[in-house]
């Protein structure tokens, strides 16, 4: 975090990598906005109507884009919701890039960043979904080199709202990160997650969800991601990245836990499926 803007908002200092964890993201042309939504976490999400990052993006989509056609969106939902995995702005990014197949808006255009930006900080990042650094108030974006190796994600089922981590933040601010010619390996060692204490303060179990991580063999760089309350720690080889995530699981049963891969730049931005006429959808998946 590196303070405030003139216009209020947080200025971050952020990196930004994708892992082979996704959402899916389905649209089909309809006569106006709809959302279901299935999955394991499904009923996290559910409740929360025209609230859910999917359907805020195709409504700020709509009204910047002049659009006045509909869609019938579905998501599937894997992502852990409130654990600062960004799952929900990618959400809302996989259905503009969707959205914008279905209805003729070029992912270049201005609307379509608006509508990104409108999503949140970290909306314009997620829109490209490529590995960068983020700056400013979040559009101000890096290309990064894509991370190699894994992680292991583990959220201990308990929800924040990112506004209320932003809001416990007191600074002072920190230091712009050196960028050039340096990898997120390099990146994390370095540097710390500035939200982390105002998110530990509202659930104390982020710390012990790091300790227990940072404890497990292979494990590195063991850090909270986001605005919480998951947690990430890097791991060189995959088989290590999944004995941790049994061994996890067998101590803390009730602990969300998932091993990952790192994807290269060109595979972050997933897959988009077009039809035509009528009976037209688009499928984009979502990855964190």
């Amino acid at each position: 975090m590196l303070g405030r803007a003139a216009s209020g908002l947080h200025r971050i200092d952020s990196a930004l990598a994708f892992v082979d964890l996704c959402d899916v993201v389905r649209a089909r042309p309809a006569r106006g906005l709809s959302l279901t939504v299935s999955g394991p976490l499904a009923g996290a999400v559910r409740s929360l109507g025209a609230a859910n990052y999917v359907l805020r993006a195709a409504s700020e989509l709509r009204e910047r884009a002049g659009v006045t056609a509909g869609a019938a969106l579905h998501l599937e939902k894997h992502i852990p919701p409130g654990a600062g995995l960004a799952g929900g702005t990618a959400d809302g990014a996989a259905a503009l890039r969707a959205l914008g197949r279905l209805w003729g808006v070029s992912p270049r255009a201005a609307a379509m960043l608006a509508a990104a930006s409108a999503l949140g900080a970290d909306g314009p990042a997620c829109l490209e979904s490529r590995p960068c650094w983020a700056g400013g108030v979040g559009a101000d974006l890096t290309p990064m080199p894509a991370p190699v190796g894994h992680v292991v994600l583990v959220w201990p089922a308990i929800e924040l709202a990112t506004a209320r981590v932003y809001a416990g933040w007191r600074g002072p601010g920190s230091r712009p990160a050196p960028r050039r010619g340096t990898l997120v390996q390099q990146h994390i060692a370095r540097t710390t997650n500035d939200l982390e204490r105002p998110a530990a303060e509202l659930a104390p179990v982020v710390r012990r969800v790091r300790q227990a991580l940072a404890a497990v063999p292979g494990a590195r760089a063991v850090r909270m991601t986001g605005s919480g309350t998951a947690v990430f720690g890097l791991f060189d080889r995959r088989r290590d990245a999944e004995a941790a995530v049994r061994l996890l699981r067998r101590r803390r049963p009730r602990w969300w836990l998932c091993a990952a891969s790192f994807l290269p730049g060109a595979a972050a931005a997933g897959a988009v499926r077009c039809g035509g006429g009528r009976s037209g959808s688009c499928r984009m998946r979502v990855r964190r």
